[in-house]
């Protein structure tokens, strides 16, 4: 039962995400990359990895994801794998990380403004 609420949770929250995200394509492929290297033993390539075990990221919120990141980075959260895997990425490799999985899979739909575009400046990605 644990489990079915926070999947649901989690399927809300990126179901209510407002913020807008435009990726620009080089960014997003770096996101992708990091993401095959770093998260997919356990999230598996799309983002949905063995739920039981592992949370959802696929189309989850984007800020969501950077803040989840960044405190595994500086150990405010704390799991074993994942402390390690975040303190090995840079600032822009977690934007970078969030805006890949944020945008990507089937809950994605619900995240206005996903889309690779490289006509915009890194600046520009919110």
């Amino acid at each position: 039962m644990k489990y079915a609420i926070l999947l649901l949770t989690l399927l809300i929250s990126g179901a209510t995400a407002s913020q807008t995200i435009d990726v620009p394509t080089k960014r997003f492929d770096e996101g992708a990359q990091l993401a095959k290297e770093l998260c997919s033993s356990c999230h598996a390539n799309a983002g949905v990895g063995d739920f039981m075990t592992y949370p959802i990221i696929s189309g989850q919120n984007r800020m969501y994801l950077i803040k989840q990141l960044e405190d595994f980075k500086t150990g405010s959260r704390s799991h074993i794998y994942m402390n390690t895997v975040a303190k090995k990425l840079t600032p822009t490799q977690i934007q970078d990380v969030a805006n890949f999985y944020a945008c990507s899979g089937f809950l994605s739909v619900n995240q206005p403004g996903c889309q690779k575009d490289p006509t915009k400046p890194l600046d520009d990605v919110k």
